[in-house]
């Protein structure tokens, strides 16, 4: 009997620590799905899908030391900005600053929206007749800029933008 229990309990040990490590790899099978899913543009298709959409390019990486790539794509009432950094903890930190300009520099903040994370961050900010969506995937960062007369049309601009 005492032999038959102790079975019973290393069958039930047996069986926790499998649902234990199941769950772990679910779990690390998961954050790598979805990090992977956050892959960032890269300047070709950058340059690329902006071109196919009527934009201008001009590259101004030689403004900025401490980017590996800096462009500016310009149509009608939209700017965009293509930033690429050398590393997502740079990146990180140039989100963060241009976000807290952003919020400094906006009289009145009538919309603020934002999201972090460790491998992306999103924000966007309406005020004065201008609206700010900005986005960062790892290294690299792509903000746009139009007035607020345009405002719809940015989540078209973000679907060519979203690889």
């Amino acid at each position: 009997m005492k032999h038959q229990q102790a079975n019973i309990r290393n069958i039930k040990s047996k069986r926790i620590i499998f649902t234990v490590i199941s769950i772990i790899l679910v779990s690390i099978l998961v954050a790598l799905l979805l990090e992977a899913r956050s892959r960032p543009l890269s300047t070709e298709e950058f340059i690329l899908r902006m071109e196919e959409a009527g934009f201008g390019i001009e590259d101004r990486t030689y403004l900025f030391e401490q980017l590996e790539t800096y462009l500016v794509a310009e149509h009608e009432s939209f700017y965009i900005e293509f930033m690429v950094h050398e590393t997502t903890s740079d990146a990180r930190s140039s989100f963060n600053q241009i976000r807290s300009e952003l919020e400094n520099l906006a009289e009145v903040v009538a919309f603020f929206w934002n999201s972090s994370g460790f491998s992306s961050s999103y924000t966007q900010i309406t005020s004065d007749g201008q609206y700010a969506s900005m986005r960062r995937v790892r290294n690299t960062i792509i903000f746009i800029n139009t007035t607020t007369d345009y405002e719809n049309d940015v989540a078209e601009v973000w679907n060519l933008l979203v690889p």
